[in-house]
C-alpha cells in the first residue's frame, strides 16, 4: 500500500514537471480530486492490473493523445502467452459491437449483446481509459473500444479466461442467441483478424499494412496524398527524415509542374 501511494506521488510529480499541458483541460481542483480518489483506492492491497487501471484513469483524465502508460513488460509477455484470447474480430458500427468474421456459430454482421456477462455498453466504456485522446473528444475511444480492445486489453481489464460466452442477435433478427466458444492463443486470434470481413476497407488507412505515406495522381487535376501515421522520423538526425523530405518535395514538385488544383 505504501509503495503504491509513493508511486502515485511520484507519478503526479513527473506529470506536473514534464507535461506542460497537465492543466490544459483540467483545473487544479479537478486534478486534486481525481488523485484524492486514487489515494482512496490504494488504501488496500491491489493487484498489478487493478493498480494499472487507476494509473490509466489518471492518465486519460488529463486529456492528451500523447499520454501512454502500460503495466510491466513481464505481465504483458505473460498474458500474451496465455490461451485466453477471443478468437474473433469485432467492429464498432454506429454504437454497436458487430461480429466481423465468417463463422458457423455466429453469423457475419451479428450484433454482439454481451460477452461473459458484460453487456456491450459496459464493455466499450470499460476500455475508454486505455485510449487517450485530446481534450474531451471520444470519437477515437468509441471505435477503438471495439476495434482494438478485445486482445490483450480484454485480459488486462477482465483477466484470463478459458472461454467466452457470447450473446448476440443475427442480422435482421431480434432473436437472442448465446454460444460459448473456447479461448485461443494470440497467434490464432491474429490469423482470424487477417480474415475479418472488413479487412480490405480497414487496410486502406492501416500503416502496418500499407506504406506509412504514399502519393498518386487520380486524374489530371486531382492528386491523393496519404499520410497514415505522422511518426515518419524521430528527428532530423534520423536517416528516415531525409527520405521523407525527398518524398514530400517530390510530391509538391509534381503538384506544381502539373498545376494540380485538387489535393
Amino acid at each position: 500500500v505504501t509503495e503504491m501511494q509513493e508511486d502515485l506521488r511520484l507519478f503526479r510529480d513527473i506529470r506536473e514537471k514534464a507535461n506542460s499541458g497537465f492543466y490544459r483541460y483540467r483545473k487544479k481542483q479537478q486534478i486534486d480530486s481525481i488523485y484524492k480518489w486514487a489515494f482512496q483506492k490504494t488504501k488496500k492491497r491491489l493487484s498489478v492490473t487493478s493498480f494499472n487501471k487507476i494509473i490509466l484513469t489518471l492518465t486519460d483524465f488529463e486529456g492528451s493523445c500523447h499520454n501512454y502508460t502500460e503495466p510491466p513488460e513481464e505481465l504483458l509477455n505473460y498474458l500474451n502467452r496465455q490461451k485466453s484470447f477471443l478468437p474473433y474480430a469485432l467492429k464498432y458500427i454506429e454504437g454497436k459491437i458487430v461480429f466481423n468474421n465468417n463463422s458457423e456459430r455466429i453469423p457475419l454482421g451479428a450484433r454482439i449483446l454481451s460477452i461473459n456477462g458484460k453487456d456491450g455498453t459496459t464493455l466499450m466504456h470499460s476500455f475508454y481509459k486505455y485510449i487517450t485522446a485530446d481534450g474531451y473528444t471520444i470519437s477515437e475511444k468509441m471505435s477503438a473500444s471495439v476495434n482494438n480492445s478485445f486482445g490483450i486489453r480484454y485480459l488486462l481489464e477482465y483477466g484470463i479466461t478459458d472461454s467466452f460466452t457470447i450473446s448476440f442477435t443475427p442480422p435482421y433478427s431480434t432473436n437472442v442467441r448465446t454460444v460459448t466458444v473456447p479461448a485461443v492463443y494470440l497467434a490464432q486470434r491474429e490469423e482470424n483478424l487477417k480474415l475479418r470481413h472488413s479487412a480490405s476497407v480497414d487496410s486502406v488507412t492501416d500503416y502496418s499494412v500499407q506504406p506509412t505515406h504514399s502519393f498518386k495522381m487520380l486524374n489530371d487535376s486531382t492528386a491523393l496524398l496519404s499520410l497514415r501515421i505522422f511518426s515518419m522520423a524521430t528527428g532530423k538526425e534520423d536517416p528516415a527524415f531525409a527520405i521523407y523530405v525527398r518524398f514530400i518535395d517530390s510530391v509538391f514538385n509534381v503538384l506544381d509542374k502539373n498545376r494540380v488544383k485538387h489535393l
